[in-house]
């Protein structure tokens, strides 16, 4: 073992037909004895062999064998990687890396009279090196290796210096909007600036005049070059109008892009509306930068930054990402509803409002974090979710006390009257919202067992979906109930003159009509899952390798910090779904007709949404297709097959669409 050792470390192996065996040229002194042995093996060429006996194993699927276990299938996957094997050869070459100076004076690097294509492939690499530090890789290996960025004022090319002085601007702002948010992890982003310098002797002014000026120097040669409707335009007068409309694009995405963070970096949202507009402006220029990306110089193969098609896929995410953001930070003008308002006697007690800002101020901390959460990666998400729990259990306890407290006031006043446990139901809400994110997440990251999906959707189905539908009724019917009061008060006001009645406002209704979809939905998979394992489609891992009750104990444990809704035990579980007294009550068939009704359900509940957005035409979609195979089961579809259904979760990340072979 000691002389495979050293073999490893002092040879190169190469398995293929062109090389054989070779020792380090860099080694110095004699080859040793081990690899000298190396040297003389009478080597066989298995590529051929190894390929064929891999055709059956499907993309991410590993061999699992007594003498090859995770340990060695790690170190396979490392083993000729250039990015994770030192021993490579590509690894150990002499390559001298060049700073701005140095590239300078063996003139490999143009400071003044670049061409148009060279111009444009500048560009396009520096912004998929951009993307490429986005996804988590170090700012020297992505954006710094343009040479330009490292001494931007020396560049003679108004364009480039232009872009490069830009690009460092744009740099600082994400590099600050990322710090202060506090959402990433090591595996997520590398803030680390290794004493870059971020052009902040530039006034943000004259960086963004700057580009301002370029853009509009190419704007009039986009106008000089276009053709007059009828015109026949000669061809080089044609390229030199594609190639300065691309310049012109690519100059503007980058001062537009610029200009809405800064908005975006004031701490008072005044400009979410420009922002918003802005950003549309971005989305429409990503089309014809992708069109134009031939006309730039062609990228090294070998390059590690993101392909440049993949920049603008990352960019068309990225807006509708912040689009969202906005329609969070400005509210739509037709969803404000004046109410007339009632001025509680409660509000003049000094006491009470003590009482309700504290509780508020204790608010600030985990409603913050459940914000902040959503900006890390699902892994992460899931993980600090259960922490959540924990705070907003002991916020519920609060709440309670508060409403408790402000019932006991009102009680007491001059015209007496019930406090409606407002805060409580609040906390109720968010509490299910994060413990239903909780559980979904683990689909989407796939950390479920089919077996598993009996408990999974039955806890969905019986409590969780249900509390939140009760909780949002009872939040509806407090709303219903002030404003009718309100009304009441305001026709006092009025000397009892007749007014036309005013149809109800129920803001909550279709929330509430999403959930019942999304239990129904949960009934289907629960029911199916039981009928699967009723006709022997679904096994059920043996019970000498299998604990039940661990799995379930350790999927919800999580829950147990919260008291209401109160955690349900495994005890229970087991009563409410006792596969042996189903069996005797009910056929595979009757279930596969029960999870039928559901899907049916959820199908009406989501069709009767006004204006459905994509997730709900998806979940749409799952529900349909979902009713025609339970359908077709119930039917007596694959009666005799043994083999396992698929759930396939390409349509919705969440909800399966259960396929049967």
């Amino acid at each position: 073992m000691a002389d495979d050792r050293v073999c490893l470390k002092s040879c190169e192996r190469r398995f293929d037909s062109r090389r054989k065996e070779t020792c380090d040229s860099n080694s110095s002194g004699p080859p040793t004895e081990s690899c000298q042995k190396c040297r003389n093996f009478n080597w066989i060429d298995v590529t051929e062999e190894f390929f064929k006996a891999t055709e059956e194993l499907e993309l991410g699927q590993l061999l699992h064998d007594d003498m090859f276990g995770l340990f060695e299938a790690m170190s396979a996957i490392e083993m000729m990687d250039p990015k994770m094997d030192a021993g490579m050869m590509c690894n150990r070459g002499n390559k001298k890396v060049l700073n701005f100076d140095q590239a300078l004076k063996a003139d490999k690097l143009k400071i003044k009279d670049l061409t148009v294509e060279e111009q444009i492939g500048i560009i396009d690499a520096t912004l998929a090196c951009l993307v490429t530090w986005l996804e988590g890789h170090s700012l020297a290996q992505t954006v710094f290796t343009n040479l330009y960025l490292q001494k931007p004022h020396m560049v003679e090319d108004k364009i480039i210096r232009a872009f490069s002085i830009h690009s460092l601007k744009l740099l600082d702002v994400i590099r600050d909007f990322i710090n202060k948010a506090g959402v990433f992890e090591e595996e997520d982003f590398q803030p680390v600036m290794y004493g870059y310098k971020l052009a902040n002797d530039i006034p943000v002014g004259k960086a963004t005049a700057m580009l301002k000026e370029v853009e509009e120097e190419l704007l009039k040669k986009v106008k000089l070059t276009r053709s007059k409707p009828g015109e026949e335009q000669d061809i080089e007068v044609q390229t030199r109008h594609e190639e300065a409309v691309a310049l012109y694009s690519r100059i503007k995405f980058c001062r537009i892009l610029y200009q809405a963070l800064l908005l975006f970096q004031k701490k008072k949202c005044f400009a979410v509306d420009e922002v918003d507009k802005f950003l549309v402006q971005c989305h429409e220029l990503l089309p014809i930068m992708e069109k134009t990306i031939h006309l730039g110089i062609r990228p090294d193969p070998n390059a590690e930054s993101s392909n440049r098609v993949c920049l603008i896929q990352y960019g068309s995410d990225l807006f509708e990402v912040v689009g969202v953001l906005s329609e969070l930070l400005v509210p739509n003008k037709a969803k404000i509803i004046f109410a007339h308002v009632i001025i509680s006697p409660l509000l003049f007690n000094p006491q009470t409002k003590e009482y309700v800002e504290t509780f508020l101020g204790h608010c600030v901390r985990p409603f913050c974090t459940l914000v902040q959460i959503t900006g890390h990666n699902r892994a992460r998400q899931r993980d600090k979710l259960s922490h959540l729990l924990e705070e907003l259990a002991a916020l519920q306890e609060e709440a309670d006390k508060v409403d408790a407290f402000l019932h006991s006031i009102c009680i007491k006043l001059d015209n007496p009257c019930t406090h409606l446990a407002c805060f409580g139901t609040w906390v109720l809400y968010h509490t299910l919202k994060v413990m239903i994110q909780y559980v979904l997440s683990g689909f989407e990251l796939e950390l479920y067992s089919s077996h598993e999906y009996i408990y999974l959707f039955w806890y969905l189905y019986e409590f969780l979906y249900g509390w939140m539908v009760s909780s949002l009724s009872r939040a509806n019917n407090f709303l219903t109930e002030q404003e009718n009061k309100a009304d009441q008060m305001f026709q006092k006001g009025r000397n009892n003159k007749r007014s036309k009645k005013k149809k109800k406002i129920q803001p909550h209704r279709r929330e509430i009509i999403l959930n019942q979809a999304l239990q129904n939905l949960c009934g289907g998979y629960y029911k199916a899952v039981v009928g699967f394992q009723l006709d022997g489609k679904l096994k059920r891992p043996l019970a000498e390798f299998d604990k039940e009750q661990v799995r379930y104990e350790h999927r919800f444990a999580p829950f147990n910090a919260v008291l209401t809704p109160p955690p349900v035990p495994y005890n229970q579980f087991q009563e409410m779904t006792n596969l042996p007294e189903i069996q005797k009550r009910f056929t595979a068939e009757d279930l596969y007709l029960e999870a039928c009704k559901c899907f049916h359900h959820a199908r009406t509940n989501l069709e009767n949404i006004s204006e459905p957005n994509e997730e709900m035409m998806n979940l749409l979609k799952v529900a349909k297709t979902n009713f025609i195979v339970m359908k077709l089961l119930h039917s007596g579809h694959k009666k005799g097959s043994k083999t396992p259904p698929e759930f396939d979760f390409s349509v919705h990340k969440n909800f399966p669409t259960i396929k049967v072979m």
